[in-house]
C-alpha cells in the first residue's frame, strides 16, 4: 500500500507534468491556428488564381485542382490539429490521474 508522502510525491510529480504540458499546449494552439490560416490563404489562392485564368472547369473540378494545390497546407493543418488533440487528451487524462490520487490520500488519511 502506498503511504500519505507517496501519494503527495505522484500528485507532486503528475502537477508538474501538467506545468509543461500546458505550456507546451499554449504553443501547439498557436502553431495550429497558423497552419490552418496557412492552409486557407493558400487553398483560396489557388481557387482565385483557378477563376481568373479562365480555365473552364466545374465548380467541383476546380476545388479538386485547388486542393490539390494546397494538399501540402491541409496535411500541415491536419497534422497540427492532431498534435493539438493528441496533448489536450493527455491534459484531461493528468488531471483524471491528479483526482484519483487526491481521492486516495483522502482516503489514506481517513484509515490514520
Amino acid at each position: 500500500m502506498l503511504t500519505q508522502g507517496q501519494v503527495e510525491d505522484e500528485i507532486r510529480r503528475l502537477s508538474h507534468r501538467m506545468e509543461n504540458s500546458t505550456d507546451r499546449y499554449a504553443v501547439e494552439v498557436q502553431t495550429a491556428a497558423e497552419a490552418e490560416v496557412e492552409y486557407k490563404r493558400r487553398h483560396h489562392t489557388a481557387i482565385i488564381q483557378l477563376i481568373h485564368s479562365g480555365v473552364k472547369a466545374s465548380v467541383q473540378e476546380k476545388e479538386s485542382r485547388a486542393f490539390l494545390a494546397s494538399a501540402d497546407e491541409y496535411r500541415a493543418h491536419k497534422m497540427t490539429a492532431a498534435v493539438l488533440s493528441a496533448t489536450k487528451e493527455e491534459l484531461v487524462t493528468l488531471r483524471h490521474q491528479i483526482d484519483a490520487l487526491r481521492t486516495l490520500a483522502a482516503n489514506i488519511r481517513n484509515q490514520t
